[in-house]
């Protein structure tokens, strides 16, 4: 080892990027943050191997750590697709086949690198070069290493088109994060376009200098635009339709959302979301004016000249903060209140002019003395309710709410007194018909009548405090179970890991099957058993307990001042109310993986003791888990089975006739019972169709047909999950194939179709065309062989269905020979 002047950047970037890593980890939960991760570390790997083997002066040394730094080499391109793939909202393209050829690309070049000693294929010669200004590996690039430069840039040109896709659809708040990522993912593969080009005569890589530069893109990214961290607020119904303008800003002071009113008061338009304030509010000299002002003292008003005519409003600024109370951003509300300075103005000019203003204003306005309403606007008996002789006969704080009674009849005697209380505050207030109101009140101390009284402006902010309790629930709550959601129990687990609450007992549940219920019942009824596990959960725990949904079929319940022993009690009344649960409601069975564990004192990590628990339940998930499945089976071919009534027998019926088929045919004794069993379970994937398209009376539609004819494929994975069942799957896979290629889901023809298959569609059709169904009465025997002929060379195999009409000859016989016994007997 000597030392290198070029190893401390690339020891730069190793640091940079794994500075990136411990960042990232935090949001690991959020779309590419994973993957980001990995990406980053593939980056350390490469720039930490890089450095040393340009410290190294052996050829040995160099090719050792040449090795080593090809762990991150090779997994980049891997890592750059599955971040590109996730960050753009494509995780559904993930899938077990991308990853594995992904890792099995990764792994091979991994070998041919660790194995180059003995082969020519990644390199045809390696040797120190010792004419650079320090030793350096030179080689004679082989097939091997331009099938891996291919590999690399045709990720590279992949990630590069979905980034650059992702940029063109997204606002210019978000084209700036995305160009960020865009021009640090592109940077390095530039510096290894220039490794490879002829000018590189020192033969130095620059591909992990250049990951300096890109870690430094991200890091601006990570801190600037808060790379994984940008979730804009919550725009609902009641907030679109807000009386007062509503305008939301990031910390950056850069427009997120706003409202109508804001809209219309502000001139914004959807292009403004993402611009700095200032930038978009040019026109608005007056707010501008007012600078951080605004911000500090939370309430301003503005004059403004608008059409000719003398305007004033009031912004009032709230600051948004996470569950950690950091400062995410501000909320500026704003509403017109010329009425209310106007009012202001012509009190002081005329008592006769302000009485008039004040009848028509939109603001409750009231005035209080001896705790009594001495005069209300038609505006206050509106608010209030009742009648203006109701309001002027009792007191005040009779309409007040009884818990915020004390705090406003203190303000109220605070100004009295000549005191400074604030001068405007929230409060609850009771509807004349019991129902409570939250209101506004801008108090200020006044002369009536030659004693001193408060005058108040009382705004209704119902809406308003509507809005910001359901921002509060929705960032602590799981939307579908109505459970605490990840980032409360992140919250509360920090808690309790500094409280006094030990011993504290975790328990780690996770929904058996749920994957198959949702690709075989639908997503909908995979929701419902979330729920119902919530309800389940729930029911089993105390009051103090806490219960959240930490995934998506993953729920915590944290046990603050619980032994170990009691945990067991409640993990056992959790299996309890499962098994009760599952006696009464046998359609949508429910099992739960468990696993607990206990921190007794702040000496155990808490986070530790949650990694334990959450260990302990996937050991038991697999214990049991194909338990859970054969119980999810069970129920699915219960609900075929109950189906089955609008045909009246229509399975027993199938598994006669392909019997006889079978043995007349002279099939295996395997083969007749894979063919009765495929006669009884055929349909499985029909559990799946909705009943509307299932039981409809008359002919389906193209779009109902295309959703009917998923059912084989339905079928097919349901089948494969079950040991019983594995064995049909594919016969079930191929029922709808037709003998002239026409058929579904595969299109393969002739003798390529099972024999299996082939004899049940001739029986299902028979059966079909002579029984009466939803949407057509059965048709005669006669012309249901007519039928089958007919379609003989096409649909069926006509070997078969010149061999089942006989078989359905000798049927018909022996029914009446059976018919004339029993009239002789009789």
């Amino acid at each position: 080892m000597f030392f290198n002047v070029f190893s401390l950047p690339l020891f730069a970037s190793a640091v940079v990027a794994f500075l990136l890593v411990l960042f990232s980890w935090r949001f690991k939960e959020i779309n590419g943050a994973k993957y980001f991760i990995f990406l980053s570390l593939a980056g350390v790997i490469y720039s930490l191997g890089y450095a040393l083997e340009i410290s190294t002066q052996t050829l040995w040394g160099s090719l050792f750590w040449l090795k080593i730094q090809y762990i991150g080499i090779t997994t980049l391109p891997a890592f750059l697709i599955l971040f590109t793939l996730s960050y753009t909202d494509r995780d559904r393209c993930i899938t077990r086949p991308l990853l594995a050829v992904l890792f099995f690309l990764s792994l091979f070049f991994m070998v041919l690198v660790v194995t180059l000693e003995n082969h020519e294929f990644y390199y045809q010669s390696v040797q120190l070069n010792v004419q650079s200004p320090f030793p350096v590996i030179s080689f004679t690039k082989g097939p091997g290493y331009w099938m891996y430069i291919v590999y690399m840039g045709a990720a590279s040109i992949f990630s590069s088109l979905l980034l650059f896709q992702m940029w063109l659809h997204s606002v210019s708040m978000y084209r700036r994060q995305i160009a960020i990522v865009l021009i640090g993912s592109l940077i390095p593969w530039g510096a290894n376009l220039v490794y490879l080009s002829f000018i590189n005569t020192w033969f130095l890589d620059f591909t992990p200098f250049a990951f300096t530069f890109s870690g430094i893109l991200f890091f601006i990214g990570l801190f600037r635009y808060q790379l994984f961290n940008l979730v804009p607020i919550a725009s609902t119904a009641l907030f679109k339709q807000m009386s007062e303008g509503a305008l939301v800003l990031d910390q950056h002071k850069r427009i997120v959302d706003f409202n109508l009113s804001a809209a219309k008061y502000l001139g914004l338009t959807v292009i403004d979301n993402g611009k700095l304030w200032e930038d978009v509010l040019a026109c608005w000299p007056e707010l501008l004016s007012e600078g951080e002002d605004l911000f500090i003292k939370n309430l301003v008003e503005v004059q403004r000249n608008k059409d000719g005519k003398l305007c004033w409003f009031e912004l009032e600024s709230f600051p948004l903060k996470d569950n950690s109370e950091k400062v995410i951003g501000q909320m500026l509300v704003m509403k017109e209140i010329t009425n209310r300075k106007n009012a202001e103005k012509a009190l002081k000019v005329s008592e006769e002019h302000y009485r008039i203003l004040v009848e028509n204003a939109n603001q409750a306005i009231v005035v209080y003395q001896d705790e009594m309403h001495k005069f209300v606007n038609p505006m206050a008996v509106t608010l209030f309710g009742g009648s203006k002789e109701k309001l002027l006969s009792v007191s005040f704080l009779e309409f007040v709410h009884s818990e915020d009674r004390e705090m406003v009849k203190n303000r109220y005697l605070k100004r009295l007194n000549g005191q400074d209380p604030p001068d405007k505050y929230n409060f609850r207030i009771i509807f004349e018909d019991g129902s409570l109101k939250w209101v506004e009140i801008s108090a200020v101390l006044i002369e009536w009548e030659g004693n001193p009284a408060v005058l108040g402006l009382i705004s209704d902010i119902t809406d308003r405090k509507r809005y910001e309790e359901q921002l509060t629930y929705l960032s602590l709550h799981d939307q579908l179970t109505g459970l605490y959601n990840y980032t409360f129990f992140e919250e509360e687990l920090n808690r309790l890991s500094k409280s006094r609450d030990y011993p504290i007992t975790i328990i780690a549940a996770d929904v058996d099957g749920l994957k198959f219920i949702n690709d075989t019942m639908g997503h909908d009824r995979g929701d419902k058993l979330l729920k119902i596990c919530a309800k389940v959960l729930k029911k089993s725990l105390r009051e103090s307990d806490i219960l959240a949904r930490v995934g998506g079929d993953e729920f915590t319940v944290l046990l603050p001042r619980t032994e170990n022993k009691k945990g067991k009690e409640i993990v056992e009344r959790i299996r309890l109310q499962v098994v009760r649960y599952n006696k009464q409601f046998i359609h949508l069975p429910l099992s739960i993986s468990l696993g607990i564990a206990t921190a007794k004192n702040q000496q155990e990590c808490l986070r530790e003791t949650y990694k334990k628990a959450d260990d302990l339940m996937y050991r038991s998930k697999i214990l049991h888990g194909s338990g859970a499945r054969s119980q999810i089976m069970s129920t699915l071919l219960a609900a075929l089975s109950e189906r089955d009534f609008i045909t009246e027998g229509h399975t027993q019926r199938l598994s006669k006739l392909c019997k006889v088929m079978g043995e007349m045919m002279d099939l295996s004794s395997r083969q007749i019972i894979d063919l009765v069993l495929l006669a009884q379970v055929h349909d499985l994937g029909k559990v799946g169709i909705p009943d509307h398209i299932l039981f409809k009376k008359g002919p389906l539609t193209e779009d109902e047909w295309e959703i009917m004819r998923q059912h084989p494929e339905k079928g097919y994975r349901i089948a494969v999950s079950s040991p019983e069942l594995k064995e049909v799957a594919e016969l079930i896979l191929k029922h709808h194939e037709r003998w002239d290629g026409n058929g579904y889901p595969l299109g393969i023809k002739g003798k390529e179709v099972p024999v299996e298959c082939r004899i049940l569609s001739i029986v299902d059709a028979f059966d079909a065309m002579t029984n009466d169904r939803p949407y057509q009465k059965g048709k005669s025997k006669e012309e249901a062989v007519e039928e089958l002929r007919r379609c003989a060379g096409t649909q069926f195999d006509p070997e078969l269905v010149e061999k089942f009409l006989s078989v359905l000859d000798w049927l018909i016989i022996d029914e009446e020979i059976d018919e004339e016994i029993e009239e002789e007997v009789s």
